[in-house]
């Protein structure tokens, strides 16, 4: 039997600005809620890991 693996990847992005760090509060992940991280999330099908990182920021800022 042939089994095959699937490998979850993701990404976490430093985001520095005035010498300031951008965090993100997590919620409603059911890993860690309630803890703060930095942004990131996971590689879609197809993508990049630059294309990732670059989405998953816009995806955060969007929230600040």
């Amino acid at each position: 039997m042939n089994k095959h693996f699937q490998t979850v990847v993701g990404v976490l992005i430093l985001l520095i600005k005035d010498n300031q760090v951008c965090l993100i509060r997590r919620f409603n992940t059911n890993f860690a809620d309630g803890k703060y991280s930095l942004p990131g999330g996971h590689i879609d099908g197809g993508e990049t890991i630059k294309e990732a990182m670059i989405r998953e920021a816009k995806k955060k800022l969007e929230l600040i």
